[in-house]
This record gives structure tokens, C-alpha cells and sequence, in this order.
């Protein structure tokens, strides 16, 4: 029986070596619990933009750079909810945020919170040797969004979403680190 052309082409693209998307697990360490080899519905690592900058943090006129390359500091992950809470995503990311944050501000030891924070995204079909690996350094969580219940979706699973922030990046493809200019 032959294949269709969609398939064929699927088989074609992921023989030669071209990565799937759907395989991917993260790791998360923090200063209140770790989580590994973590299934994530939906990932959405940074990328760059390049503009002109306007530089306003020195003395005299603003002074343009033009075409420059600045890293878009976000990382967005969806997380699966489960049924039970205790050492769920859902409460590391709570219990993690409040370690860095109450209503009055940092807490007095954010510092040495921060520097120990990692996520780990491993990009592969074998987690233990990735192809390709992002590591965002002093990790945190900066935004928990809202979480919509919607009725009509039965099949869609139940998922939370947090937006990470981080002081640098890293990718390594096969082990060797890409060189990532101003990180």
C-alpha cells in the first residue's frame, strides 16, 4: 500500500536527520525542590530581534546603535496539571516564586536563591544524550498566568502557563556550546 505524499515527506525530513518538535523534556532546579525529566505540554524558548537600540544611560544626547542583536529574555513553558498538587509543577513554581518574592518585595536571600536556579531544556529523541540542550542560568519564575477553564474541550488536557525569568542562556548542540554573542 503506498504512503501519501504527507508521509513520505514526514519520513523523508525526519530519516535525514531534521529534529522532531515533539521531543523534548525539561528539568527544573530550584531553590525549594527539583523536577526531572519533566513532560511539558508546550515550550517557547527566547529568540533575538535585531534594531537599532537607543542608549539613554549615558551622559550628553541619546546615542542610536544601529542594527544590533538583543536577545528577547522570555521562556515560556505550559505545563501538564495534575490531580495531585503536592509535588506537582504547579507547586514548585508557587513555593519557587515566593521564595524570591512576597508583597514587599525580594526576600533578603534572592542572591543566593537565584544563583543556584536552573531549567534545563533537553531537545531529542534520546533525553540522555540531547541533541540539542538550552540551560538558562539563575532561573525564576516572573509571571504565573491565569489558568481558563474552557467547557467545550474535552481532549485537550488541563495545563498552567509560567513566563521565566533568567540571567543567561546556554545551547549546546551534540555536547559542544554554540557561541551566543552578547550572552
Amino acid at each position: 500500500m503506498p504512503l501519501n505524499p504527507t508521509t513520505e515527506l514526514a519520513q523523508g525530513i525526519f530519516n535525514n536527520g531534521y529534529l522532531k518538535q515533539n521531543q523534548f523534556i525539561v528539568d527544573l532546579f530550584s531553590p525549594v525542590g527539583n523536577i526531572t525529566r519533566l513532560p511539558v505540554f508546550s515550550a517557547t524558548l527566547p529568540g533575538f530581534d535585531v534594531n537599532t537600540i537607543e542608549q539613554r544611560d549615558v551622559t550628553g544626547p541619546i546615542k542610536y546603535i544601529p542594527e544590533r542583536k538583543t536577545y528577547i529574555q522570555g521562556l515560556f513553558i505550559n505545563f501538564f496539571m495534575s490531580k495531585n498538587i503536592n509535588g506537582s509543577p504547579y507547586e514548585l513554581v508557587n513555593r519557587w516564586s515566593e521564595f524570591f518574592a512576597t508583597d514587599n518585595g525580594p526576600n533578603f536571600f534572592y542572591q543566593e536563591g537565584t544563583s543556584a536556579s536552573k531549567i534545563h531544556v533537553r531537545i531529542g529523541y534520546d533525553s540522555e544524550q540531547p541533541d540539542i540542550e538550552v540551560i538558562f542560568y539563575e532561573a525564576y519564575p516572573r509571571v504565573l498566568y491565569p489558568i481558563d477553564l474552557k467547557p467545550v474541550e474535552e481532549i485537550v488536557p488541563f495545563t498552567f502557563s509560567a513566563n521565566f525569568g533568567y540571567r543567561k542562556f546556554e545551547v549546546l548542540l551534540n555536547g559542544q556550546t554554540i557561541q551566543m554573542p552578547g550572552q
